[in-house]
């Protein structure tokens, strides 16, 4: 009989050739190929006979953990790798079929899904543009967790982590009922960081979260599931660094947020977040045939971050670019600054003792400097509803609705006045702009020359009410030789501002409620599957999506007043992939093609522009991009116990076409210019746009594992700064010239490389029913190599008037990954 399987071999050397470089990082879990891939054992005989007869080959099934995000999460997060360059918005994450993500910026509730992966593990997972069950997905896919208390057995876990990264210690506790008698099941979680320091100088992290859950089952076909959910953390971080500040420094990890005060460390860039949930769901068969889920929700979402203001008094950062040696006009002056950051800390670090100096000794008690927090408090609430007909073991409808509020409130409040007895709420900069016109300066004519103490509310004070509502169609089926869907989604989605204070430049169009915008979307998806056999199978999938622009597109100004960009117009995304996937007993194979395309991307700039000496507003639209490239998993089994795994992220991304921006100013909205921003050809930046994995992975039958990983990243570019690149920065200059291709070079940082090693160890302490009783113990260590030049993010600043200054005033800033991360963890459940 011909052998129909291809050879080994041959994929892998398909794999080397698709990136010509491997990839990175930690294991927190073992994985294991056998619960990342379906695998559909048949006999030779069976699987020939699925081919030449005319009985159906069975379908692909749907795993929880794809192993591409498996690598990503688990190997590629120092470096802030994104599969395919997809930003975290551009995916749906669902709880009990209610979309989870923000209606501002698309994110989910990072801490509070965190939580309830301690307690539900498994989840469906649909990558890039294939089927979901509980929502339509974006052009990255879906993330679909359920949590239903009746879904777990009985049981108690308790896991203690130690590690020299964010949270020194962490306490973990988990308990299960189970369902009793009465129907009834229960379930409950706590997570606990105790303050601790962080692996930057100056900065440290806590946090805690705590989650409970109910569920009813009612006639053996319904059931109603409660649950609660409350989470808050608090950390101080690290900012990004010139690499002339680090240099001076002689700190990769140079961290200018901080500075003793009293001899102690105090972070001025502090964030707090806390966040709560409710929901009720129902569960239940309303006949053989269909299924019904229903979920109501509402969740809160405070969030506060520090950052130091000041009037009328020097700038308190300590890396502010004119207290850099580069400044300096002289050598001597330069070799002065060079030796005064070495030895006074007071320099290179926030003064904090001087900033109460200052404002004890003036002479009225007024602030020339304080600690401010800028907070935003948002509220949302819905419903879903989701219904599935199953016509048949094959084929099957589903429906869903889903209608969702929110109201985000954004202002200033004072959180220290460093010693002062008041700060006052003007406008400096209006100030300047507008001498004697004392109307102008105010931040709120309501109360003009508002005294401040701590607690009150300045600067700012407004909120964003949205909607986003919409209905899903998908129809799924199941054929002989192939499997195909087809999905639809149609939305509407709106926001409107509400101004609390009136603003002295627009006391016209500042305060009360703004007009209100509303926008319709739509998208399509279908999908695919040639089922070649038993042990091979091909996907095709392929979108159209018109997504609605958001708040944050639209608005020039929300912090000061109701005015929007001149022109809107919705994004639209074409996408296309094709997968082929292998599995054998000891050989299983994932290769993907994928090609998307963005356009009528919007962005909003707010900066200080130096030619217009002012604060702007740079609204940027016609933002096309194109994302393509080719992902390449496989695993071979080379031993029972030993297996390799090669893992390869091959990407391009990049801008297509020119850019256009308008530019008005902040303080009065007078139009200052149109322009062209020329980005055709530049790369995304943000992300490595290549990246590789080898793991080794051994198991040894006595319940110990080794893994031990090698990684690489390259094509990692510098985020654009689009003033660079417009006209107006490059007329005066030759284009053969060095300051031409010096300010309109993208920069591309070096290759990086990684090592990890994960090692653990797992036994059955107690065998008993209804689960065993067992110990798990870990030990996760990434980079070991102890790399401390791996960039984690780094931008352009936008601030920019000549090439000179891009090696000086406003050099591009960076900051680096950690080094070696160790974390040790036990876990007990019984």
């Amino acid at each position: 009989m011909k052998n129909t399987n291809p050879k080994p071999g041959r994929f892998i050397l398909l794999l080397l050739l698709s990136c010509n470089s491997f990839c990175q990082q930690d294991t927190s879990q073992h994985i294991s190929i056998d619960t990342l891939l379906p695998l559909i054992m048949l006999d030779a005989d069976q699987e020939q006979a699925g081919i030449n007869n005319n009985t159906a080959v069975p379908s692909l099934l749907s795993s929880s953990l794809n192993p591409f995000t498996a690598v990503v999460a688990f190997h590629l997060t120092p470096l802030r790798f994104r599969r395919r360059g997809y930003a975290a918005a551009l995916s749906d994450y669902t709880l009990n079929g209610f979309i989870l993500n923000s209606l501002d910026r698309a994110l989910p509730p990072w801490n509070i899904t965190t939580l309830l992966l301690t307690l539900y593990r498994n989840r469906e997972e649909a990558q890039g543009l294939d089927y979901s069950s509980a929502s339509f997905g974006g052009v990255a896919g879906a993330q679909c967790l359920t949590a239903r208390p009746s879904g777990l057995s009985k049981q108690a876990a308790l896991g203690y982590s130690l590690a020299n990264n964010n949270g020194w210690h962490r306490l973990q506790l988990a308990q299960s009922s189970g369902i009793n008698r009465s129907g009834w099941s229960f379930a409950t979680a706590v997570n606990l960081k105790p303050f601790s320091s962080g692996y930057y100088p100056g900065s440290y992290h806590s946090s805690a979260g705590f989650y409970a859950g109910a569920e009813k089952r009612i006639a053996e076909r319904h059931s109603l599931n409660l649950l609660y959910v409350i989470t808050s953390s608090q950390q101080a971080g690290q900012a990004a660094t010139t690499r002339e500040a680090k240099e001076i420094t002689g700190d990769p990890y140079y961290n200018p947020c901080w500075g003793l005060q009293e001899g102690k460390p105090r972070n001025a860039n502090v964030y707090i977040m806390h966040q709560q949930l409710k929901m009720l769901s129902y569960n239940g068969c309303l006949s053989p045939k269909l299924s019904a889920t229903v979920t109501a929700a509402s969740m809160n979402d405070d969030n506060k971050y520090g950052a130091l203001d000041w009037y009328r008094a020097a700038d308190p950062r300590p890396d502010y670019y004119r207290y850099l040696p580069s400044y300096q006009l002289t050598v001597a002056l330069q070799e002065q600054v060079k030796r005064d950051w070495a030895v006074n800390p007071e320099t290179r670090q926030i003064n904090w003792a001087g900033m109460y100096r200052i404002n004890r000794t003036n002479p009225d008690g007024r602030a020339s400097y304080i600690l401010e927090d800028r907070c935003t408090d948002t509220k949302r609430y819905g419903g879903a509803a989701y219904f599935t007909f199953r016509s048949n073991s094959e084929m099957s409808f589903e429906l869903g609705v889903s209608a969702r509020w929110q109201r985000s409130r954004y202002y200033k409040q004072v959180s220290d006045l460093l010693g002062a007895a008041y700060y006052v709420n003007i406008n400096q900069f209006a100030e300047r702009d507008f001498p004697g016109n004392n109307n102008a300066r105010q931040y709120n004519l309501e109360m003009p020359d508002q005294h401040l103490r701590q607690g009150d509310i300045w600067g700012y004070d407004y909120e964003l009410n949205l909607y986003k509502h919409h209905a899903v169609f998908q129809w799924k089926s199941q054929f002989k030789k192939c499997d195909a869907f087809f999905s639809a989604f149609y939305g509407v989605a709106g926001f409107a501002r509400t101004g609390h204070m009136r603003n002295g430049l627009f006391p016209l169009n500042s305060y009360g409620p703004g007009p209100g915008y509303g926008f319709s979307e739509y998208a399509f998806k279908t999908g695919v599957t040639w089922k070649i056999s038993g042990r091979q199978y091909l996907l095709l999938h392929t979108a159209l999506m018109k997504n609605a622009p958001s708040a944050g597109q639209v608005y020039l100004s929300p912090r000061t007043r109701h005015d929007v960009r001149d022109s809107t117009v919705a994004a639209v995304t074409k996408a296309l992939e094709i997968e082929y996937v292998l599995n054998t007993a000891r050989f299983k194979c994932r290769i993907a093609a994928y090609y998307t395309a963005f356009f009528n991307g919007m962005q909003q700039y707010s900066f200080y522009h130096d030619e217009y000496n002012s604060l702007v507003n740079y609204s940027l639209d016609r933002i096309h991009t194109i994302h393509n490239g080719i992902e390449a998993f496989v695993e071979y089994k080379l031993l029972p116990e030993l297996s390799l795994q090669l893992a390869s992220f091959a990407g391009q991304y990049f801008y297509k076409g020119r850019q256009r921006a308008v530019i008005t100013m902040d303080n009065n909205a007078t139009l200052l210019n149109r322009t062209t921003v020329f980005t055709n050809g530049f790369r995304i930046g943000g992300t490595p746009q290549q990246a590789g994995n080898i793991t080794v992975s051994y198991r040894a039958p006595e319940g110990w594992w080794l893994n031990v990983a090698a990684n690489f990243f390259r094509d990692q570019w510098m985020p654009l700064n689009p003033l660079r690149r417009s006209p107006e920065a490059l007329d005066q200059l030759d284009a053969g010239s060095e300051d031409y291709k010096q300010i309109t070079s993208q920069y591309l940082w070096a290759a990086q490389y990684t090592l990890d090693a994960f090692i653990g160890y797992q036994r059955k302490i107690v065998k008993r029913k209804p689960a065993n009783s067992s110990l798990l113990i870990y030990l996760n260590m990434i980079n070991l190599s102890n790399n401390k030049t791996l960039v984690a993010d780094s931008f352009e600043q936008l601030r920019f008037e000549n090439a000179q200054q891009l090696q000086t005033s406003f050099a591009a800033k960076s900051r680096y990954a950690p080094g070696v991360q160790c974390r040790l963890s036990v876990m007990l459940r019984f």
